[in-house]
């Protein structure tokens, strides 16, 4: 069947319509990525070893909705029977990031291998998250909701170990790690404007004003620790 005639016949058989959308819900998220990297294995006696480096671009917009009491006059606004909507953000969020790596594999002995790895990666935050729709209480100016303008997770990352070979099909190592986190979504707050609908019915006017949305955020964090390992046949 053509793609047209079954939205009709899903449009017409829907028992959805503008009254049972609840607009604050919904948002709109759209993220575009781009990225190009280069890479290159190196080789000597008693020593092998990697490095590269990868250059991402990332470019999102988020766009939600905010629910008014009235329909303003001549407004064209979906609505439900008791209030509007309007779209409350729109919000474009773009970085690009620098992500270098190398690794590093020394014959210490015959049985003994140290290795080094150091890099920076990526993580962006989930669409949970970043969703744009927020609920708002206006008589206190404060909300809840997602945040349009988290930046992605990057990490310096440190790994070093030493492995010990002691046998056939035997390995003991010791390992340390360290990752310092830029950007890790924790939880707080973070200022947003939006129209403040009692106003907005006191004055019959679009009224905006601050408020302090209780969301994701980004924080600083760092992960630290010391691996022990031991494998033998049995």
């Amino acid at each position: 069947l053509d793609r047209d005639v079954l939205q009709q016949w899903g449009n017409d058989h829907s028992n959805r319509s503008l009254e049972r959308i609840y607009y604050p819900d919904m948002f709109n998220l759209k993220e575009k990525t781009k990225a190009i990297y280069a890479s290159g294995d190196f080789e000597g006696e008693g020593w092998s070893g990697n490095a590269g480096v990868r250059v991402v671009r990332t470019e999102g917009e988020s766009n939600g909705y905010q629910i008014l009491p009235n329909q303003l006059p001549g407004g064209n606004l979906p609505a439900f029977p008791w209030g509007g909507f309007v779209q409350q953000t729109h919000i474009e969020n773009n970085h690009t990031e620098v992500l270098p790596s190398a690794n590093l594999r020394l014959d210490l002995m015959h049985d003994v291998v140290g290795r080094v790895g150091v890099s920076r990666t990526m993580t962006r935050p989930d669409f949970g998250a970043l969703g744009g729709t927020v609920s708002l209480t206006d008589e206190t100016h404060t909300g809840n909701g997602g945040n349009a303008e988290l930046k992605p997770t990057v990490s310096n990352n440190l790994d070093a170990s030493l492995q010990w070979y002691f046998a056939p099909r035997a390995l003991a190592s010791v390992g340390v790690f360290y990752m310092d986190l830029r950007n890790y979504v924790g939880f707080g707050t973070s200022k947003g404007t939006f129209i403040d609908s009692r106003a907005l019915q006191q004055q019959n006017r679009p009224v905006f004003a601050d408020y302090t949305i209780t969301s994701p955020i980004n924080v600083d964090a760092e992960v630290k620790g010391l691996e022990l390992n031991l494998q033998m046949p049995i």
